[in-house]
C-alpha cells in the first residue's frame, strides 16, 4: 500500500478537565508531498492546501487519523462542498468511520482519478465538548482519467468515452483488462465494452511515469443457475436478475407466448425445454434485454476423465468428473472405500488401480469407473 500521507486532529484551545479530553476546533494534517513530510493546521470549516500525487493505476493511498478528544472520526469523498459541511454532497458510504479513545488512530485507504476533495469530521463525544469540527484537503494527481459513463454503469456493447489529462509527452497507452489497445494513443478514446471492464491509461507526467485506472460496468441481464436440470417429473427454479437500476420480466418457452412476469419461475417440463426470458429495462436505460436458458431433463449422468491411463508407480494423476446435472455431489472412491469427494481428485497409485466416481442426486446416483495401469519399470 502506498504511504501517501499521515492525518493527526490536534485539539489545542482548552485545557483538560476531569473526565474527559482536550476539546478545539483545529485539526492539524501531515502528509507527504513528493516524499517530504508536510504538515499544515487547519481550522474547523476550512481547506487546506491541494497535496499533488504521482498516481500509479490500482494504488490504495492510506491515511491515518487521531484526535486529542474522544470522538467519532468520519472520512468521506466530496461530491460537492457547500457553503456549509451540512450543505456537502459526499459519497456513501463513508471511506471510514469510527468511535475512538484518544489517542486511537483511524486507518482507512484513499483511491481517486481525478482531483478530489477528502473531508474529515471529529464528532467530540465527551459530555463537556459539543464540537463537531470539519477540514477538507484536495489531492490533485498529476495525471486524471474520467469516462462519461453513469454510475450504474453502461449498456451491454455501449459506447464509454474516456478522457486522459496530464501527459507531458502528449501519448497515452491505453489497456483494457490488461490488454493493450491497439492504434489509441490520444488523450480521449471511445469504447464500446460488453462485460465489466478496467481500463488503465499511462503516460509520462510532470512526475514522471504515471498511471490511472476506472472501471466501467456493464449492465447486463444473468440467469441463474446458467445450466439447470430436472430430473423427470420433477421442478427446478429459474431466476432472472439485472444489474442495472430496474426491470421487470417477462418468461415464455422460446417461440410461444409469455406465462409469467416474475424474476423467478418454477417450471417442470417433460422434455428438455429452452425457455426466454425478457428484461424490460425501459427506453430511458436498456431497453429490452432478451436471454434464453435450456433445462435439461432426463436422468443425471456421470462421466470421468481420463478414461483409463498408464501411470508411472506413485506418479500423481489427476481425474476429474462430470455430470449434466450441476448439483451433482461427486464421491470417489476404491472399491467401497471412499477416498475422496469433489469434482476431481489427485491419486498416486503403486499398483493397478480402479477408482469409482459416484454422482449423487436427487434423482439417482449413476457411477462411472476409471482403471489406472501402473507399468512394470515406469
Amino acid at each position: 500500500m502506498k504511504k501517501l500521507f499521515t492525518l493527526v486532529y490536534a485539539l489545542f484551545a482548552f485545557a483538560p478537565f476531569a473526565g474527559y479530553a482536550q476539546c478545539s476546533d483545529q485539526i492539524t494534517l501531515t502528509y507527504y508531498v513528493s516524499g517530504v513530510l508536510t504538515s499544515q493546521t487547519i481550522v474547523s470549516g476550512k481547506s487546506g492546501g491541494s497535496v499533488p500525487v504521482c498516481p500509479s493505476a490500482g494504488a490504495l493511498y492510506s491515511l491515518s487519523a487521531s484526535s486529542t478528544s474522544n470522538s467519532v472520526l468520519t472520512v468521506t469523498k466530496v461530491i460537492t462542498q457547500g457553503a456549509t459541511p451540512a450543505a456537502d454532497v459526499v459519497e456513501s458510504p463513508a471511506v471510514g468511520s469510527a468511535a475512538l479513545v484518544s489517542p486511537q488512530e483511524l486507518h482507512v485507504s484513499l483511491s481517486f482519478a481525478t482531483t478530489t476533495i477528502f473531508r474529515v469530521e471529529s464528532k467530540a463525544t465527551d459530555p463537556n465538548c459539543s464540537k463537531d469540527d470539519f477540514v477538507y484537503l484536495t489531492f490533485t494527481p498529476t495525471l486524471t482519467l474520467v469516462s462519461n459513463a453513469p454510475v450504474s454503469g453502461v449498456c451491454n456493447g455501449g459506447a464509454v468515452t474516456l478522457t486522459a489529462a496530464g501527459s507531458t509527452s502528449g501519448t497515452y497507452t491505453w489497456s483494457a483488462n490488461g490488454v493493450v489497445i491497439p492504434g489509441k494513443t490520444s488523450s480521449s478514446i471511445t469504447e464500446n465494452p460488453i462485460d465489466n471492464t478496467t481500463y488503465t491509461v499511462s503516460t509520462t507526467t510532470s512526475c514522471g511515469t504515471s498511471s490511472q485506472q476506472i472501471t466501467i460496468p456493464v449492465k447486463t441481464l444473468s440467469i441463474s443457475p446458467n445450466a439447470p436440470f430436472a430430473c423427470t417429473g420433477q421442478s427446478t427454479t429459474i431466476t432472472a436478475s439485472y444489474n442495472g437500476p430496474s426491470a421487470t420480466y417477462s418468461w415464455s418457452i422460446l417461440g410461444q407466448a409469455p406465462f409469467a412476469t416474475t424474476s423467478a419461475v418454477t417450471v417442470m417440463p417433460l422434455v428438455t425445454t429452452t425457455y426466454q426470458v425478457v428484461a424490460h429495462t425501459g427506453t430511458n436505460d436498456c431497453g429490452d434485454i432478451t436471454k434464453t436458458v435450456t433445462v435439461t431433463v432426463g436422468a443425471p449422468t456421470v462421466s470421468v476423465a481420463p478414461t483409463a491411463a498408464t501411470v508411472c508407480s506413485g506418479s500423481p494423476t489427476t481425474l476429474r468428473a462430470t455430470s449434466n446435472n450441476p448439483s451433482a455431489v461427486f464421491t470417489w472412491s476404491i472399491g467401497a472405500v471412499i477416498i475422496a469427494t469433489g469434482s476431481s481428485v489427485t491419486v498416486s497409485p503403486t499398483t493397478s488401480t480402479t477408482y469409482t466416481v459416484t454422482a449423487t442426486t436427487s434423482c439417482g446416483s449413476p457411477t462411472a469407473t476409471v482403471a489406472l495401469t501402473v507399468a512394470p519399470g515406469l
